[in-house]
């Protein structure tokens, strides 16, 4: 995740962005689709959460989720959305996952017990190309993950237009500006131990160009998947 927490001032009108609604949509999609979640059991972490719109779509399909966010403003808006589902489903920690026992070690927004260490699956979405470390993140999330876990990554997949996603001057920790490839990211996971990889495009978003004076232009997303050993 990204180590500024500058998404704290975006965190009010987060929701409301027709970009991050289309995405969201097609993760939530994505995974109701995967045969990923199973209602009442399934123990989720979602990496970057954000404002929990993701967590919001996907809970009545899973059993708990546990949301992680560096920004203090996104993990407050997740933690109201969690309070005003008040069946406990919901959860988030402000950390960042630096080492194995960065998650546990970390007070929940709720102020109750510890979050658990392990899960059936991981999540994240539009979240990894403001990471630097790629390897080290994946190994740290197949940590969290119980044996036979999976891991479930929806970004930017990158295509002639991709560079025009983001500005080259956008300050939220962004190191991956043109998102990925297919084989790219299929690549990382593989080289970060896990098996049963295959990446997908899963749908495509409307977005201005940051350079066209508001021209719209369609970014595709893609779904990686792999299985932790």
């Amino acid at each position: 995740m990204a180590a500024e927490n500058t998404f704290d001032d975006k965190a009010a009108t987060w929701d409301q962005n027709p970009g991050h609604q289309q995405s969201t949509s097609i993760a939530a999609e994505a995974l109701k689709g995967s045969g990923l979640l199973h209602p009442g059991s399934t123990a989720v972490l979602d990496l970057g959460c954000g404002t929990g719109l993701l967590a919001e779509k996907i809970a009545d399909s899973l059993g708990a989720l546990v949301g992680v966010d560096t920004s203090p403003g996104m993990i407050a808006a997740f933690q109201r959305k969690a309070e005003a589902r008040g069946d406990g489903k919901l959860r988030c920690v402000l950390a960042e996952l630096t080492g194995p026992e960065s998650l546990t070690s970390s007070t929940p927004a709720d102020g109750g017990a510890a979050v658990p260490e392990q899960y059936d699956l991981a999540i994240s979405l539009m979240t990894f190309h403001h990471i630097q470390d790629i390897a080290g993140t994946l190994r740290l999330l197949k940590h969290h993950l119980k044996p036979g876990g999976s891991v479930a990554i929806f970004d930017l997949l990158a295509t002639p237009a991709s560079i025009r996603f983001h500005s080259p001057a956008h300050s939220h920790g962004l190191f991956h500006r043109g998102g990925f490839s297919l084989q790219e990211m299929e690549q990382h996971l593989t080289e970060a131990g896990y098996t049963a990889v295959e990446a997908r495009a899963v749908g495509s978003l409307q977005k201005a160009a940051f350079d066209g004076e508001g021209e719209m232009l369609e970014f595709q997303l893609f779904m990686a998947t792999a299985t932790a050993g």
